[in-house]
């Protein structure tokens, strides 16, 4: 009888324990080990190739929401350390990306204060590829570094 006990208990075991793994725990480790390689920071470096400088701190994302992964994003760090990454950017106003990065914070609706300012001096780079683009624009007096990312 003892056998046919603990055969039970086993059988009860694996019935709820099996589920429980493939169900809740696998994809809950999965989830949260996706959360730690995804970061704002990342996801440019895989769309570009362009690894941002480590001393800049985030103020602010807003992106479109969309399945097929298209749509525009823009993002707002503050440069704390060595400017060394806007040195090879272009200087003098582009009024036609001035132009797409204010419909971008339009249709973002971002706030005001994370708004670039395109009356103050800034430096920009421009990336384009299989129609997607993407503007990066630093604002040394504010010391503010903005990306803009259209993909389509």
């Amino acid at each position: 009888m003892r056998i046919k006990e603990k055969k039970s208990w086993l059988i009860l075991f694996a019935v709820i324990m099996v589920p429980l793994l493939c169900f809740v725990i696998v994809p809950l480790a999965l989830y949260r080990a996706g959360r730690f390689t995804d970061s704002i920071e990342k996801v440019y470096e895989t769309n570009w190739g362009i690894v941002l400088p480590e001393e800049i701190d985030l103020l602010d994302d807003k992106k479109t929401r969309s399945f097929h992964g298209d749509g525009i994003r823009h993002t707002v760090y503050e440069v704390s350390g060595e400017e060394e990454f806007f040195t090879p950017f272009e200087t003098g106003k582009n009024k036609e990306m001035e132009e797409l990065c204010l419909k971008c914070i339009v249709d973002l609706q971002v706030e005001k204060e994370f708004a670039p300012d395109f009356k103050t001096n800034y430096v920009w780079k421009e990336y384009a590829k299989y129609g997607n683009r993407l503007i990066l624009l630093y604002f040394p007096e504010k010391r503010e570094f903005h990306l803009f990312q259209q993909l389509s």
